[in-house]
């Protein structure tokens, strides 16, 4: 699952990919998105 929410952030805006960030079940998307 984790995966496919990478795929949706890439092909999603700039902003969505903030909204998840400021959310705190979304805080490890971000993070993996640092390690890529």
């Amino acid at each position: 699952m984790k995966q496919g929410d990478q795929n949706s952030l890439l092909t999603s805006n700039p902003p969505l990919k903030r909204t998840k960030f400021m959310d705190p079940p979304f805080f490890q998307i971000p993070l993996w998105d640092l390690k890529f």
